[in-house]
């Protein structure tokens, strides 16, 4: 507060001025409420950033792993596929040795 504050409230000139300053003194390491707040919001900013990083690592490692089942996947019908139409082959071939005509 203010000398002048002081002064209203009854003190005399001397007293308000002590007053002041022993104000002054109190409010030296005062932050007001909106940096505060402001602060405080950052920090809360921050630390979702920091969890969707994490969420964002594990979605890595996931899909990952996914793209490693899948390749297995795709291999293992690759060598399905190829081993049906070997067979295939090899059906056409008796069946025209046979005279008959082909199928596939």
């Amino acid at each position: 507060m203010k000398k002048e504050a002081f002064m209203k409230l009854g003190l005399n000139e001397e007293a308000a001025k002590k007053c002041q300053t022993a104000s002054m003194d109190e409010l030296r390491g005062y932050i007001p409420k909106a940096r505060f707040d402001q602060v405080n919001n950052e920090k809360k900013k921050l630390e979702a950033l920091k969890n969707s990083v994490d969420d964002v690592e594990q979605l890595k490692e996931q899909i990952e792993s996914l793209l490693a089942s899948l390749s297995l996947t795709l291999y293992s019908l690759h060598l399905i596929m190829t081993s049906q139409r070997k067979k295939i082959k090899a059906s056409n071939r008796r069946a025209c040795k046979k005279g008959k005509k082909e199928i596939i």
